[in-house]
């Protein structure tokens, strides 16, 4: 129960934090393109997790592509970023990308992921959208994700 519990937390952190990174130049544009890109990156992880053996290698393209791994890896540092010398910060992100490209893609093969549908999406500026999304995972399982395009 616990372990599930945690696996659903990490793919709600894991899928929050794909859609980081996508700009538009204008915040219609920036919308339109933002629900775009999260149903395209919903659909290939769909098709990938639906294998019967998801591939490593295809997991850590969808999160490569999908995750401003480095904005996660300054998220996480918190406060200790500004305190940091740039050059270690830099060292630390290396670790951190590797460190999730290693790992994220086995927590993304237990999901059993069936669906992502887009709920709304709403332009914050004008390059930045908000995508609520509802995501199907499990034998009958969802969970309501925001992502920030």
């Amino acid at each position: 129960m616990i372990r599930r519990a945690f696996l659903h937390r990490a793919a709600a952190a894991v899928t929050a934090a794909l859609g980081l990174g996508l700009a538009g130049a204008q915040a219609q544009a920036a919308t339109d393109g933002a629900g775009d890109f999260i149903k395209q990156l919903g659909a290939q992880a769909v098709a990938a997790l639906g294998e019967a053996q998801p591939s490593r290698e295809s997991l850590k393209r969808i999160i490569g592509d999908g995750l401003d791994v480095d904005s996660v890896g300054r998220f996480a540092l918190g406060a200790f970023l500004r305190q940091s010398n740039p050059k270690k910060v830099d060292e630390y992100l290396k670790v951190f990308r590797d460190y999730v490209l290693m790992s994220y893609p086995d927590l993304l093969g237990k999901l059993k992921l069936r669906e992502i549908d887009i709920l709304a999406v709403k332009g914050v500026d004008d390059q930045t959208s908000f995508v609520n999304t509802r995501i199907g995972h499990g034998d009958s399982d969802q969970v309501e994700v925001g992502w920030y395009v």
